[in-house]
């Protein structure tokens, strides 16, 4: 009696950790992330011969530790969206061949790969509005695009870039919009360019939207809590002119910090001075003048600004 007991007790334990096997997914399986942002782990169980199985449980894991519920069936899956490491854990209620109750059978969890080499679409359809507002009044631009539709994607980078010079980067949203309240108008005649790309769970990027402008505007220098009034320029600065090229006019524009004697004048490619724009006393602020070349022949022409903070000069194109 004692050695059919020890002989029931083995061969149960055998049964309980290696009665039931998944023919699919295997630890060295890789599942792949489709370029809609999603993917499918598909599972299919078999048996030892000596059992019969009345019912199949399957269960994941994800990459962030987090479970699925059981799922119930001999095969089954999951769609997922992110890439990373899965594990796979499944039970199966039982009963020997040989007779006796019936019991679960455990497959200890084990580890798989799940990859996505898919950057996401790039957003399109960017417009930039300044709804409401009007009649002078300070409004903020609102830039917007298409949502995407992949399954992984995570979120969106916004970037402006004022003038000529560089892209910055301004916001990381999750939505399809966002409302530039670093940016006010109208007010001086600066062009302000914006786009935006996409970004998924696993780190992939997309390329740019198309890219869209508004002109007449001007960053908002503004503290926490404060109202959008006019503040100080922080730095010295001489905008590139816009349009250019140019025919006849174009607006050049400039900052100041500090008070300070202030010329701007235009001159032609030899040297010559062809027009002083302003030369006065100025406030701190933010400033902007017209020049039209209605007079002139079409060529390159350069414009210059002193002040006591130093001299600052750009080219401009005059086309006709």
């Amino acid at each position: 009696m004692k050695w059919v007991l020890l002989i029931s007790i083995v061969f149960n334990s055998y049964l309980y950790s290696q009665g039931i096997y998944f023919s699919e997914p295997t630890s060295s399986h890789v599942d792949y992330i489709y370029s809609d942002g999603q993917g499918p782990i598909a599972y299919n169980f078999y048996h030892a011969n000596d059992i019969y199985v009345y019912h199949y449980y399957a269960k994941l894991t994800y990459p962030d530790g987090s479970q699925s519920n059981w799922m119930e069936g001999e095969t089954g899956g999951w769609w997922v969206s992110k890439a990373g490491t899965y594990q796979i854990q499944g039970k199966a209620w039982v009963q020997s061949i040989f007779g006796g109750s019936a019991y679960w059978a455990y497959r200890n969890a084990f580890s798989f790969s799940v990859v996505d080499n898919y950057a996401p679409a790039n957003p399109t359809n960017l417009s930039v509005s300044t709804p409401g507002g009007g009649g002078g009044v300070f409004v903020h631009p609102v830039i917007a695009w298409n949502a995407n539709s992949e399954a992984d994607l995570s979120g969106y980078t916004v970037y402006r870039k004022r003038d000529n010079e560089s892209w910055i980067t301004i916001a990381t949203v999750t939505t399809n919009s966002y409302t530039d309240t670093d940016v006010i108008g109208p007010n001086l005649n600066q062009l302000f360019t914006y786009r935006v790309n996409a970004f998924d769970i696993n780190g992939n990027f997309s390329g740019y939207s198309n890219e869209d402008y508004l002109y007449g505007y001007k960053i908002n220098k503004k503290g926490a809590g404060e109202e959008n009034i006019n503040h100080p320029p922080d730095e010295f600065s001489l905008s590139q002119n816009y349009p250019n090229p140019f025919n006849p006019s174009t607006n050049i524009s400039f900052s100041l910090p500090q008070k300070s004697f202030t010329s701007l004048k235009v001159y032609d490619i030899l040297g010559k001075e062809i027009k002083v724009l302003v030369n006065d006393l100025l406030s701190e602020g933010s400033y902007s003048f017209d020049f039209n070349g209605n007079n002139l022949p079409s060529g390159l022409y350069i414009y210059q600004l002193s002040t006591d903070m130093g001299i600052l000069s750009r080219k401009m194109v005059l086309t006709k």
